[in-house]
């Protein structure tokens, strides 16, 4: 399992999360709906996104935004390509072989849609340092717009140890690079390596949580309050 997504819903919570299918080695993107955070059952989940329904290689980390236009579900996935190798699934997570490139789609629903509509490809990887994978982690909005970070990698050798970049939007269809010559912001460790960056605006504070590699090559969980 990656990373999951817990919104309230209704009258209730919504658990997105990601993992591999056992039927087709292929990441995936399920839900679990329920009244209180304690009583999720993985047993009721139910399907999101999969390969199948975005015609990729699989999907996973889904990070959820509301919008007056409805709800926005961006999830990285693993691109199609007509030359994929035949044992691209065979360890069960193409993102940490080098078969493909893994950008960030969009899903949405509006409404009393009961299911996402896939938009397909918004933040394309790079040419330099995120040219193997160009992951959104959180989506802020902003005056004129949203911003969002993101976490980039040059190829499968730096899977765990991706960086974070900025990217912005007016619409949140179309995602543009802030960081395209090198990544945002990096961490102490000998990688470089912050990751899953969650940028939040608390009542005008800018607050961040993220994993980072620490000098000791260890991964920790850190957050980053407003200064006093």
């Amino acid at each position: 399992m990656e990373r999951f997504a817990l919104v309230r819903s209704g009258a209730g919570y919504t658990l997105y999360l990601s993992y591999v299918d056992p039927a087709d080695s292929r990441w995936r993107i399920d839900a679990i709906d329920a009244s209180d955070p304690t009583r999720l059952d993985a047993a009721s989940r139910r399907s999101v996104l999969t390969a199948a329904s975005t015609r990729t290689e699989g999907v996973k980390d889904p990070v959820l935004v509301r919008a007056p236009d409805g709800e926005h579900l961006f999830a990285s996935f693993a691109a199609a390509r007509p030359d994929l190798a035949p044992d691209a699934h065979a360890t069960q997570d193409i993102y940490n072989v080098g078969a493909t490139t893994h950008p960030t789609g969009l899903a949405t629903r509006s409404g009393d849609d009961d299911s996402f509509a896939w938009h397909g490809e918004v933040l394309s990887v790079g040419t330099g340092w995120d040219r193997y994978q160009a992951r959104i982690g959180s989506v802020v909005a902003v005056e004129g717009g949203w911003v969002a970070t993101y976490d980039g990698s040059a190829s499968h050798e730096e899977n765990y140890e991706e960086r974070c970049g900025l990217a912005t939007s007016t619409d949140l269809r179309h995602w543009q690079s802030l960081s395209p010559r090198g990544p945002w912001l990096t961490g102490p460790g000998r990688t470089g390596s912050v990751r899953y960056v969650d940028l939040q605006l608390i009542e005008g504070d800018w607050w961040c949580w993220a994993e980072l590699t620490r000098p000791d090559g260890a991964h920790a969980l850190v957050v980053v309050p407003p200064p006093d």
